[in-house]
């Protein structure tokens, strides 16, 4: 059986492109968004959108899962699932830029199509960039890894795996 670390890591970060460089280092990995799990019909305008009955248990169970299965699941980072992640004593290691960073992020969403993107994405990102950092940087009862200047995940995937290794002992 696997024992794959959960990675909350940061928009932008390059979770997608990791997913697809890993297969060729020998690495399994899958995103697990928890919107997928959050809502009933997640197709609807997000004040149409009825929340799913215990959802957070169930994204939970499906992040532990799949950490049978993979050597990365990379999972939100949502402070709800970072704090849930804690109160069920759920290792997880997160992952995010230096605060020098934002013009090189705001770059990186401006020329994606996938996940946080588009002029809502460039907004949220732009209004939230210090809220988040600082709510990562104080996370606490798990693992990090600060990402340098044009560094993405699939760079760090063996600073990642050293991180889990820690936290679980």
């Amino acid at each position: 059986m696997k024992k794959g670390i959960i990675v909350c890591a940061f928009p932008a970060t390059g979770k997608t492109t990791a997913i697809s460089q890993a297969m060729e280092l020998g690495i399994i990995a899958c995103d697990s968004d928890s919107e997928d799990h959050h809502w009933i019909d997640r197709s609807l305008p997000r004040e149409e959108r009825e929340e799913r009955p215990e959802w957070m248990r169930h994204y939970l169970e499906h992040l532990q899962d799949a950490t049978s299965k993979n050597d990365f699941v990379f999972a939100s980072t949502h402070d709800v699932v970072r704090d849930a992640l804690v109160a069920n004593g759920v290792p997880f290691v997160v992952v995010y830029p230096t605060r020098e960073q934002k013009e090189e992020f705001l770059s990186r969403v401006r020329n994606r199509s996938t996940g946080l993107c588009g002029k809502f994405g460039l907004s949220l990102l732009t209004k939230m960039w210090d809220t988040w950092l600082e709510q990562m940087e104080c996370q606490v009862s798990c693992g990090r890894v600060v990402l340098q200047d044009k560094q993405y995940l699939v760079d760090v995937l063996d600073d990642i795996k050293e991180e889990g290794e820690k936290i679980r002992k």
